[in-house]
């Protein structure tokens, strides 16, 4: 889906080759030139590049890139690169864009065993787990929201978020209430944070 875009995006703070940061409001703004202009690159050149980027360069073109509007052939040709060169962090910014690769079988094991090790970068893995729609992902999802109770229960209330939307995928695959009621108990979060993604979850 299509971004859309703010008429005012505030003033330019940064630009790179593939995103642009502005700033907006009291915080800033994120902008995707995979997304907004429609740039596009090929495997051979990620490939050539990659060595000599940084870690925070190689995370924002993963974040650049996990946005485009559109997958090509030559997308999942870079897909696969970043699959296998990348990080849990760059994987983390993918996960949704490879919910649409061609190749599922591919995707849904590399998807599996990420969210076999439950981590605050769960959340796009588990997204893209109910997008696959994929019956297999039942059981690791229960063994991660497992886990993440496990940690919030001793005190890693920043796993709340991912416990959340962990609850949301094996909603929409099992069908279960169980794990709707879940997120609505979190609905009466003293954080608001945490009430409001609840709310979003349960609505989208």
């Amino acid at each position: 889906m299509q971004p859309e875009w703010p008429d005012s995006r505030g003033e330019l703070l940064k630009e790179s080759r593939w995103a642009r940061t502005y700033r907006f409001g009291d915080g800033t703004l994120f902008e995707s030139k995979f997304a907004r202009d429609e740039i596009q690159v090929s495997r051979e050149e990620v490939e050539r590049i990659w060595p000599d980027l940084s870690p925070d360069e190689k995370l924002e073109f993963a974040f650049a890139y996990g946005v485009k509007s559109t997958v090509t052939a030559e997308d999942e040709k870079v897909m696969d690169f970043l699959m296998e060169a990348g990080d849990e962090y760059v994987w983390s910014m993918i996960a949704l864009l490879l919910a649409r690769h061609s190749n599922r079988e591919r995707v849904m094991s590399f998807l599996l065993e990420r969210a076999t090790s439950p981590s605050l970068l769960g959340a796009n893995y588990y997204q893209a787990l109910e997008i696959l729609a994929d019956m297999r992902a039942i059981p690791v999802l229960q063994r991660a929201r497992e886990i993440h109770l496990h940690h919030i229960d001793a005190g890693a209330t920043d796993e709340i978020h991912d416990y959340l939307v962990c609850c949301r995928a094996l909603w929409k695959l099992e069908g279960s209430d169980a794990y709707a009621a879940e997120i609505r108990e979190a609905l009466r979060s003293a954080d608001p944070a945490v009430s409001a993604h609840a709310k979003l979850l349960l609505e989208r």
